[in-house]
């Protein structure tokens, strides 16, 4: 990772010193938004304030999606009808960044149960050494260790901050093995509010960084108004700004005319200060 670190800070100054001295807005969808964020904690302030004027995110997985859990136990289809996921798992579960993308503790609390098995026990945010070890795969959990720590207690990433995501979207929130034979390629599968890929918690995640009560989100289920704003508490940092999409689906927000509009608009706000 330090090498795309200093890749990606090398082709942001070089966007600032040929595009006369603009400073530039970021633009990242799905996992690219925790990338951005970790990205973003490892700069300075003075770097922020001259090169980044804003990031902006589409479907983030801030918190993590139960997802994940579910490509570690059964692998996902992608939506390849044509590939079962279980073929597509020996492959999926051999990235890092998919133990990056397990539930983080940050938006689940210890007792909400993630996955339930028959005869070895419930899954939480406090065990997936136990989850790793029943599936003999213990690569998983040492991935697990390697990315839990990367954004810390989730910063505020010192930048303006436009969070766009989709909500009301079946969104799976819990696996469920009725038999121990079933473990771990058949899983029942518990749906709520999401995006059909991450849960409406980690995708609210940024509000955390505006007037939201962090305990609250990690549980409420209701859906927003669209293109709400939210500043911080503390009035020194940059603003947040959210515009949630209720059925909008994890990739159709890539070419959503709403969302293309939001973006060409607010980029077209920040070409005229």
């Amino acid at each position: 990772m330090a090498d795309w670190m200093s890749d990606f800070r090398k082709l942001v100054e070089h966007s600032y010193d040929t595009n006369g001295n603009y400073s530039v807005v970021l633009l990242a969808h799905s996992m690219g938004s925790p990338m951005s964020l970790y990205f973003l904690t490892q700069m300075t302030q003075s770097w922020k304030n001259k090169y980044i004027r804003a990031l902006i995110t589409l479907a983030g997985v801030w918190g993590g999606s139960i997802k994940a859990l579910k490509v570690f136990a059964a692998g996902d289809d992608l939506g390849a009808y044509m590939l079962p996921a279980h073929t597509m798992r020996g492959q999926q579960r051999t990235s890092p960044s998919t133990a990056w993308l397990l539930p983080s503790k940050y938006f689940w609390d210890s007792n909400e149960v993630l996955v339930e098995l028959p005869d070895l026990g419930n899954v939480t945010v406090n065990n997936f050494k136990d989850f790793f070890d029943a599936m003999d795969y213990p690569v998983g959990y040492e991935m697990t260790k390697d990315t839990e720590h990367l954004l810390g207690n989730f910063p505020h990433p010192g930048v303006e901050i436009h969070c766009l995501y989709g909500s009301g979207v079946s969104t799976v929130e819990k696996l469920s093995y009725k038999k121990k034979s079933d473990f771990p390629l058949k899983p029942q599968l518990t749906n709520g509010n999401g995006d059909g890929t991450v849960n409406i918690r980690s995708l609210r995640g940024c509000l955390r960084w505006g007037d939201g009560d962090p305990r609250l989100l990690k549980r409420r289920k209701n859906t927003l108004k669209t293109q709400t704003m939210r500043h911080s508490k503390e009035h020194k940092k940059p603003p947040v700004y959210h515009a949630e999409f209720p059925g909008l689906d994890h990739m159709a927000i890539l070419k959503d005319a709403q969302v293309i509009n939001y973006i060409r608009s607010t980029v077209g706000n920040m070409n005229q200060e």
